[in-house]
């Protein structure tokens, strides 16, 4: 080869092969076995120009060819060769102190008010050499989405420099103790950081709220004030749920002055606002729930399809439909259903989550009473429609609101989830924009539902002592975050400290199964990981209540009384197994003598892009794949394995039961104050013309209503031809036996 090679520098000089080969040599260290360098050196250079390159370009080919190799062990070493190039790109000081001085002058970080000689400290803390631990995706990840950059564009940051900061950001006026034992389980990946915090803390915006929840009451002041809620939470990096709880269509307004327009209206806008502003170069995002018994329902349902009409589709929400067990009795019954406007008959709405067989009696009541102005359907037709709908698009949710009020600390109502269907928290509507920016709060008042959220990778856990002390400090940095975080509005600052809402999940679950040589059928094993997740979870809130006070508003929550999950789970469970690993009668005596630091502790989110940066299996669910391409930024996507799966055989999704999955949900929700964003699965290519039958469906969805799932989030397809296929329609099956 005789090329030139154009030097960062701007030199040019002869091409040495010695350079490219040891960069390989380098790259493949701990990969032996499995990787050849001179293979990969051999590829790279197929790929650069006969006559005049950069070391840029040079370095990129080594990172392509590594990634169309396409195995675990080139993966890896991809990873190591873009943190070579990364740490060539950033331009900071390996001095911490110094850097510290550059990014808070420059605007990149905040000043966090620590000492010199604190800095010093964390500076002898920080471990470069834990790169070399992380995988491509987590270095791919950080360069192009955490990574602070300066105006230009330019990476101004290393990773252990952005796990250093994000403690010291968090636990700014606490102890040195604190920040080193945050730095130490985040830099090891023990805690997965949510986005909004790695993206947010330690910079000037100081945000980290991951979940907002807000619902829009029945009068123009309660819809504009959602309006500007959306607005804002999209431009502060939140994911939305939202609810509409207003009139429907034609029916009266100000006495007869105009009528109605119904819900479609306001989620047109809905759609707009959370497009209309930015989250790192995307829009936001918003779920929109809605009752079963509203009027429009049927039409609602169909929003997202492409094939409804124009005037009737909006695409860019998602939506999750509302129910209850005594619409599940009407449709295993094949029973008639009421769709009444909250006007009409305003008992029906507000009584949507009360005691089954006293709702069923209303129901009852309603349908034969013809003075109340209804419409009548079979129950069976909206199930069909919803299971066709979420066949269709993957993306009709569904909550059972059942099991969401009796399952829970809350004694406030609890009216809808959030956008990925694992928060569960009280909201109130708002009668007036102006409660935002009341810096107190009097019952009455419009309530939005904040949720900040962490995650526990339970596969890097090592024993329970690195458990309670991961949990701990997860806990209280949530805390921190809750307590310092700047705030939108003055009256969310009051509402999120007086419940301390907080969900902190696990993630990487499929890589604890495979690591530990079991299966997800394995109830046994699951229940003891949920478990002992929820109590060193409580554990860590009851010292924080030791340490830093209970919750304000603990008098409106079941703590107050000892609540614990084990007194209010769905009794089904027990079904599976009723082993009990830790003493709960002795954390009770804590919680009554204490009280705890937050309103709820757990919520198991999807962890979809910050399982990416921690290269781990996201959630709780069993990989797709071993080998998927991830969502990166701008478009781009990230090759993505299951960790160690050239070591292990794990249990792919698609071929894991479906009551095996949802028995595992069952068994995490019941250790559970909040819920679960629950995939399900379904593989097309298993049933005769990829055509599902409709008996199968319901099987398998009324399953998990009688197990006490409480949300359900996406539904997976497999499909020969890589597309979604219709439920077979058929006669409704017999669900006499379902048990709700």
């Amino acid at each position: 080869m005789t090329f030139k090679v154009v030097k960062r520098s701007g030199n040019v000089v002869p091409f040495s092969p010695d350079n490219i080969n040891n960069m390989a040599i380098w790259a493949i260290k701990g990969n032996e076995k499995y990787v050849n360098w001179s293979d990969l050196v051999m590829l790279a250079m197929h790929q650069l120009p006969k006559d005049i390159v950069t070391t840029v370009q040079i370095q990129e080919s080594l990172i392509k060819a590594a990634l169309e190799m396409e195995t675990p062990a080139y993966n890896r070493v991809a990873g190591r060769l873009l943190l070579g190039n990364m740490r060539k790109v950033v331009k900071v000081s390996r001095d911490f102190k110094e850097y510290y001085k550059f990014a808070t002058e420059s605007g990149l970080w905040r000043n966090m008010n620590w000492s010199d000689e604190d800095v010093e400290y964390f500076a002898s803390l920080i471990d470069h050499e834990r790169d070399l631990e992380y995988g491509y995706p987590t270095i791919r990840q950080f360069v192009d989405k955490f990574g602070r950059k300066d105006s230009g564009g330019n990476l101004c940051e290393l990773p252990q420099y952005a796990f250093m900061g994000i403690a010291m950001s968090l636990f700014e006026g606490c102890s040195r103790k604190d920040v080193a034992l945050y730095y130490k389980k985040a830099s090891e990946q023990k805690i997965n950081i949510p986005s909004p915090i790695m993206s947010g803390q330690r910079t000037p915006s100081n945000i980290g709220v991951s979940c907002v929840i807000a619902t829009a009451g029945d009068s123009v002041q309660g819809i504009e004030a959602l309006k500007h809620i959306m607005s804002i939470a999209t431009a502060s990096s939140a994911g939305l749920g939202i609810e509409y709880d207003v009139r429907s269509p034609r029916d009266d307004v100000r006495n007869g002055y105009a009528k109605a327009g119904g819900k479609l209206p306001h989620y047109k806008v809905a759609e707009f606002l959370t497009k209309e502003l930015k989250q790192t170069n995307r829009g936001g995002s918003a779920t929109t729930s809605f009752r079963v018994i509203d009027p429009e329902v049927m039409v609602l349902l169909g929003l997202k399809l492409p094939r409804s009409p124009e005037e009737r589709r909006i695409t860019q929400l998602d939506y999750s439909l509302l129910w209850n067990t005594s619409f599940l009795r009407k449709v295993a019954k094949k029973g008639k259903w009421p769709l009444v406007s909250i006007r009409e008959c305003p008992e029906l709405h507000e009584k949507f989550d009360a005691n089954p067989d006293e709702y069923d009696s209303i129901v009852d009541r309603v349908l034969a009473d013809d003075s109340v102005k209804k419409i009548v359907v079979d129950a069976w037709e909206i199930w069909e429609t919803w299971i066709n709908n979420r066949s269709e698009t993957g993306r009709i949710y569904r909550t059972n609101l059942t099991h969401v009020n009796s399952h829970t600390p809350f004694k406030q109502k609890i009216r809808l989830s959030n956008l990925c269907q694992e928060v569960l928290l009280p909201t109130l509507p708002y009668e007036h924009i102006t409660d935002l920016y009341k810096t107190t709060y009097e019952e009455g008042d419009g309530m939005t539902a904040l949720c900040f959220l962490s995650a526990i990778d339970v596969a890097r856990i090592t024993s329970d002592k690195d458990y309670e002390d991961t949990a701990y400090i997860a806990c209280k940095a949530v805390d921190q975050l809750i307590e310092n975080m700047t705030y939108p509005f003055p009256q969310w600052e009051v509402t999120a400290k007086a419940y301390r809402s907080i969900g902190v999940g696990v993630t990487n679950l499929a890589y604890a199964v495979v690591k530990a040589g079991e299966s997800y059928s394995n109830v046994e094993y699951l229940n003891k990981v949920a478990e002992r997740h929820y109590y060193y979870l409580l554990k860590a809130s009851t010292r924080l209540a030791k340490e830093r006070g209970a919750f304000d508003w603990i008098h409106k929550t079941k703590w107050a009384t000892g609540w614990l999950p084990i007194d209010t789970y769905c009794k089904n469970v027990d079904k599976l197994t009723t082993t009990v690993n830790y003493d709960w009668e002795a954390l009770r005596v804590d919680v009554m003598y204490y009280g705890v630091r937050f309103s709820v502790v757990a919520a198991h989110m999807p962890c979809e892009s910050s399982s990416v940066f921690a290269s781990a299996v996201n959630s709780l669910y069993p990989p797709r794949a071993e080998m998927v391409m991830k969502d990166g930024s701008g478009g781009s996507y990230i090759q993505f394995f299951a960790p160690e799966c050239d070591k292990y055989k794990y249990e792919l999704a698609f071929d894991t039961e479906w009551n095996d999955i949802i028995n595992m949900y069952a068994l995490f929700q019941k250790w559970t104050d909040q819920t679960i964003s629950a995939d399900t699965w379904i593989d097309f290519t298993k049933y005769e013309n990829s055509k599902v039958p409709l008996s199968v469906q319901t099987k398998n969805y009324l399953y998990a209503d009688t197990m006490g799932v409480k949300t359900l989030y996406y539904s997976n397809h497999k499909t020969n031809r890589g597309e979604k296929e219709d439920v077979v329609a058929e006669e409704a099956p017999d669900c006499e036996n379902c048990t709700f």
